[in-house]
């Protein structure tokens, strides 16, 4: 009997590994995203929504999940984005939710408030079932091609409401100023019974038309890049899974000495440990799994495990350990800009700007409409020239 292997990659908890495209928050208060599923490493059978929560002064979303399982569950979560100077946040958080309707979902929580101006992924660091945990398959794996059309479906659902929105928006503003234009354009001064509004347009309506159109334009661009980011995700798996002669030279890779059963137990006590933030023994089991795993589990499969290992040595304080890990996931997966963000981001944090300068540019090479790569470029060849 042939067994599925199933990698289940820990979620990076300094460094982003699957990115949402930077949806930034707004000033007002933005309408729900469509439903989109959770990498949950299970089925993927939880969905959540988010908007912008619309406060100028305290930026941050507001947040929505529904269960399908159909059992009561409480998903462990790591947000991470970066705060209004610029800076990386993490956020981690418990969410429980009632069994719901594997075809229509359970209710909605109350939406969860997450503190930061631009969030960058929501990543599951553990799922604790009321009853017996369900068996894993592709449909909420982080990595599979599976789970990223599910994604696709949904961020493009997400781009058709707001291309639906612009629309909408650009004919009120239209509107407005051609009753302008004609005369009917009314001073608000607030004074009298009816408050200087009695007929016609006011100033603060063209003025409100046009903020709702750059929002609404705003929303357009988030959507398109969310779109973009997964299409490119999904390009480079194709790469990857269509050249599999790559698995048996160039890897790294030494002859087989775990079972694919084997492997799939590490990797889930590699989770729990990376979830108890015990760095040291993530470390030390993903190491076991790339040292024993040989050929079976691919290049893109052993480039998120040297991924998730830079992670843990990161937060376990040896940078130097950590890059070196980052360079090998480079190397295996080259096509990925992910991982090339991943590595400029640890080599800024060691001050090793001129070579987080290559990275970065490598990254926005491949994924050039990804903004955040932009930034993080210019931030480094900044720090660089002084």
């Amino acid at each position: 009997m042939t067994h599925r292997l199933l990698l289940r990659p820990i979620a990076a908890v300094v460094l982003s590994v699957s990115s949402m495209a930077g949806f930034t928050a707004a000033a007002q208060a933005a309408p729900w995203s469509d439903w989109t599923p959770l990498a949950d490493r299970y089925q993927g059978a939880v969905e959540y929504r988010l908007r912008d929560a619309g406060k100028k002064n305290d930026r941050g979303y507001e947040i929505q999940f529904r269960n399908k399982y159909a059992q009561k569950l409480t998903l462990k979560l790591s947000f991470v984005g970066v705060d209004a100077a610029g800076a990386p946040i993490k956020s981690d958080q418990s969410v429980a939710l009632d069994a719901g309707d594997p075809k229509k979902g359970g209710k909605p929580t109350d939406p969860l408030r997450v503190a930061m101006a631009t969030l960058n992924s929501i990543d599951v660091t553990g799922v604790e079932f009321a009853g017996t945990a369900p068996t894993p398959t592709p449909d909420g794996q982080p990595g599979s091609s599976v789970f990223l059309k599910k994604q696709l479906d949904a961020a493009r659902a997400t781009l058709r409401q707001a291309e639906a929105d612009e629309a909408a928006a650009g004919r009120t503003m239209i509107a407005h100023n051609q009753a302008a234009t004609s005369g009917h354009l009314t001073i608000d001064t607030g004074e009298g019974g009816g408050g200087g509004r009695a007929t016609g347009v006011t100033q603060g309506d063209l003025v409100g038309s046009e903020s709702d159109l750059g929002a609404a334009r705003e929303r357009v661009a988030a959507a398109q890049k969310r779109v973009d980011a997964i299409e490119q995700q999904l390009k480079a798996l194709d790469q990857s899974t269509a050249n599999p002669g790559a698995d048996a030279t160039g890897t790294g890779a030494g002859k087989a000495t775990l079972t694919v059963k084997q492997i799939n137990e590490l990797i889930s006590s590699a989770q729990k440990s990376a979830a108890d933030h015990d760095w040291p023994k993530t470390s030390e089991t993903l190491q076991t799994i790339l040292a024993g795993s040989g050929t079976q589990i691919k290049n893109d499969e052993r480039a998120q495990i040297e991924t998730n290992l830079g992670v843990a040595l990161f937060n376990g304080g040896k940078p130097t350990d950590a890059i070196a890990a980052f360079k090998e996931a480079v190397r295996l997966a080259p096509s990925d800009a992910r991982y090339q963000n991943n590595l400029g981001s640890a080599l800024m944090n060691e001050q090793k700007f001129a070579d987080a300068v290559t990275a970065f540019q490598e990254a926005v090479r491949l994924d050039p409409k990804n903004m955040q790569y932009q930034d993080r470029l210019k931030a480094a060849q900044a720090a660089a020239a002084k």
